[in-house]
């Protein structure tokens, strides 16, 4: 038997111990490494998981079907988790996984892919971002913020594009004060963009440019009926830790494609989104990773449990040992500092 399958044996209850063989089985891009969390923690963990035995924390990234005109379904893309385990009532960072789902659909009913949201090499980022420049008008102005001529520049010249036309993107006078508004209005149109609205020739290279990736091949696992119900069966006998709903919804979506009932109406959940109002009047942003920056900053961590984070953090499996937004794995342990720090610092 597989060591890390003995571990699951020894510290995982055992009518969940199948379940979680089964759904970590299939997995490449993944670290089991039991470490004993400090008891400075317990009441803390304890708090978040009431009594069930494990701590599911998760993050996806998502791959968008369109429907109809203006409309769009998510669905899991990546999603990168950490466990934590209850043994002998002590807790223990446990496992960290990242993984692929296919697309789930054919690629002409789904929504552009962006280098932002992709967990891919330094090699392919790079030749998505010269694609991206053509229509990724955002992440274009972007750089521009402390050159107020070049932005307004570009904008001009964007706004006035066949693309922004069509997506009715109003015009607002380019100014600094208006910098932020702009920059958000033309990314909130990115996630509006498919096929037609780029071109063929950018939507399949982009997707063969990610698809390809040895990163994303490594990390493919393809969903098989026993595989979903395992999924199913942990979370529901686990507190999922998530940031708002968005997740929950592609993991109900992904439910519905194999026929399978949703699971989120079974779940109880720890949503970090509760400490929003707090982050945004902290820290100016409720946004997870300026969250958790924030926390950092203004040395919010308690300091006695500062270590232990790090050691979770070099146990991620992550191909790249650096802090990345919207990798979900990174993400994930975003969310794990938020729930610890917020929850043990009100004594909630």
């Amino acid at each position: 038997m597989d060591y890390w399958k003995k571990d699951i044996l020894k510290y995982v209850p055992k009518h969940l111990a199948d379940h979680l063989i089964t759904f970590l089985s299939p997995m490449k891009q993944l670290n089991i490494a039991p470490i004993e969390l400090p008891s400075k923690l317990h009441d803390t963990l304890n708090f978040i998981a009431g009594y069930a035995p494990i701590i599911f924390i998760f993050d996806v990234e998502f791959q968008h079907i369109r429907k109809n005109i203006g409309k769009s379904s998510r669905h899991i893309l990546e999603m990168g988790g950490i466990l934590l385990v209850r043994h002998d009532n002590r807790w223990h960072y446990f496992a960290s996984f990242h993984i692929n789902l296919p697309p789930t659909t054919s690629l002409q009913n789904l929504g552009v892919i962006q280098s932002t949201y992709s967990s891919v090499t330094p090699k392919t980022e790079s030749q998505m971002v010269q694609l991206e420049d053509n229509y990724l008008f955002y992440q274009v102005l972007g750089k521009y913020k402390d050159d107020p001529h070049k932005f307004a520049e570009l904008y001009k010249l964007f706004i006035n594009t066949k693309l922004a036309k069509k997506k009715k993107i109003p015009y607002i006078e380019p100014l600094p004060d208006n910098f932020n508004k702009i920059v958000r209005l033309f990314k909130d149109m990115s996630f509006t963009l498919g096929k037609k609205d780029v071109g063929d020739e950018y939507f399949n290279k982009i997707w063969k440019l990610y698809l390809s990736d040895p990163y994303v091949r490594f990390r493919v696992v393809k969903p098989t009926t026993k595989w979903l119900n395992a999924f199913k069966e942990l979370l529901v006998n686990s507190v999922p830790v998530v940031k708002g709903n968005m997740d929950l919804i592609a993991v109900d979506n992904l439910m519905h494609k194999y026929r399978l009932e949703s699971v989120s109406d079974q779940l109880h959940v720890f949503d970090i989104a509760i400490f929003n109002n707090t982050f945004r009047k902290t820290c100016n942003s409720a946004e997870l990773e300026k969250s958790y920056w924030c926390l950092i900053e203004k040395q919010l961590v308690d300091p006695d449990i500062e270590p232990h984070l790090k050691t979770i953090f070099n146990s991620l499996s992550l191909q790249q040992k650096k802090l990345v937004a919207h990798n979900p794995l990174v993400d994930s342990f975003y969310t794990l500092v938020v729930a610890l720090s917020m929850v043990n610092r009100f004594n909630i």
